[in-house]
């Protein structure tokens, strides 16, 4: 790729880093399901040009919607609500690219191949490392609900090719508005101080929250699939594994975070065997998402 692809695929992994912070400093104020209420708020007024019919229909767009907004990110966002920390978080998520290859399996009769089985071998033995580490000894719930937030990105993964490529924006338009009903129902049902915690929001939740929705939703993932677009998806995907490079560091330094050696050593192999799953892929056409 030639360096301002590189560079927006780097800008696309800091983005999607970084967000960790923002949205553990916007769960210090928010519960859960609020704080991704509010985030797809500013997503669907933004991209509010972008709100052209696609091929999916109603039906499908909810569907995805439940499982990329309202099952993914709020199970991932409750676990760091719970008290998991941003460092296990990161390395729990990375759990559903493996869990895409097993129900790309099932599903899609993907080939997994001796390469592919072995990453996910590895990427699960790295989990079973961190599992023992206090952390998480100490937080089962939360490093449960964010491994089951992540299977659930990996179910969308596979709904998605299923349904067939479509335009990235007005997906992320449709989804985001589709979620507000899902995620503002079990707020109301089960969060409470709603209007209360909107009138004394500090302003550092406020640039949290439209981080969220510009930097990571909008920028991140509308750079990602211009990338995808234009450029083969072995070549691309790699630069992913940045992200929890920017998780760690977003973890450390804003809320000085330690890592330690067990989580360190578990967090690695994790990553090592989602780079070969991610690498030895099979080489893919360009992803065609006009």
């Amino acid at each position: 790729m030639p360096f301002y692809a590189v560079l927006a695929a780097i800008t696309v992994a800091l983005c999607w880093g970084f967000n960790f912070a923002a949205c553990k400093i916007s769960l210090q104020h928010f519960p859960p399901f609020f704080v991704i209420f509010l985030r797809y708020i500013i997503v669907a007024v933004v991209l509010l040009p972008f709100a052209r019919k696609t091929k999916y229909s109603l039906r499908q767009l909810s569907a995805l919607a439940f499982l990329m907004i309202s099952g993914h990110f709020t199970l991932v966002f409750t676990a760091i609500w719970m008290g998991l920390d941003l460092s296990t978080t990161v390395v729990a998520i990375q759990i559903g690219v493996p869990v895409s290859c097993v129900l790309g399996a099932i599903f899609l009769d993907d080939r997994l191949g001796a390469w592919r089985t072995a990453g996910m071998a590895i990427a699960f033995f790295g989990i079973i490392i961190i599992a023992g580490t206090p952390s998480v000894t100490d937080n089962w719930i939360a490093f449960l609900c964010a491994m089951a937030g992540s299977s659930m990105w990996a179910g969308s993964n596979i709904y998605m090719k299923k349904l067939g490529h479509e335009a990235i924006m007005p997906i992320i338009f449709w989804t985001g508005l589709l979620s507000l009903p899902q995620t503002l129902a079990v707020s109301l049902l089960f969060e409470s101080d709603h209007v209360e915690l909107i009138k004394t929001i500090p302003w550092n939740v406020v640039f949290a929250l439209l981080y969220s929705g510009f930097a990571s939703t909008i920028i991140g993932y509308g750079l990602w699939y211009w990338l995808l677009k234009r450029y083969d998806i072995t070549q691309v995907t790699p630069y992913s594994l940045l992200v929890p490079i920017g998780g760690f560091a977003s973890g450390i330094l804003f809320f000085n975070e330690a890592i330690t050696l067990q989580l360190a050593i578990g967090g690695a192999i994790t990553i090592v065997g989602v780079a070969i799953i991610t690498i030895r892929r099979p080489k893919m056409a360009r992803v065609d998402v006009a």
